[in-house]
């Protein structure tokens, strides 16, 4: 070495700080960035759930016009096929080209909150539900307000 200058050592890394510096940035931008897939993920199930909704309306309207106008029944609760062979659940789904509800139940494929489909909304916080034929499930219904037997 020459006399005057002193040799400078560099080991490649971080100091402490710059390293302290880094994870604050990292910590922030990711608080920053979550919540904002948060909404954006609620957004995109309140859309399919919308679109699920508009769907049953098509099939509601394309019976009512092959029916003179009159509504689907709403069924008997805890049955979907026999007492309710006629029930929205089970006359609607052809019009949207899907399978009948009691068709889903009976092939052991009942629509819960983990499946995806016209019969799920996706914002469903109650994920533990157990389908079955004694013990029916649903995510969508028809008000029995609107459906007056016999009447239009």
């Amino acid at each position: 070495m020459r006399a005057g200058r002193s040799a400078a050592i560099h080991t490649g890394g971080f100091s402490i700080a710059e390293l302290l510096v880094i994870v604050s940035l990292g910590a922030i931008l990711v608080g920053t960035v979550l919540p904002a897939l948060n909404t954006a993920q609620d957004t995109l199930k309140a859309a399919v759930c919308l679109s699920n909704m508009h769907q049953w309306g098509l099939a509601i309207s394309l019976y009512c016009d092959d029916q003179r106008d009159y509504y689907p029944y709403d069924g008997v609760p805890g049955d979907v096929c026999a007492l309710s062979a006629f029930a929205w659940f089970n006359v609607l789904p052809p019009y949207i080209n899907q399978p009948r509800l009691c068709d889903l139940y009976n092939a052991n494929t009942p629509p819960t909150p983990r499946t995806k489909g016209i019969w799920t909304c996706p914002s469903a916080i109650n994920t533990t539900v157990s389908p079955s034929l004694a013990s029916v499930y649903f995510m969508y219904s028809i008000s029995s307000c609107l459906h007056m037997e016999g009447s239009t």
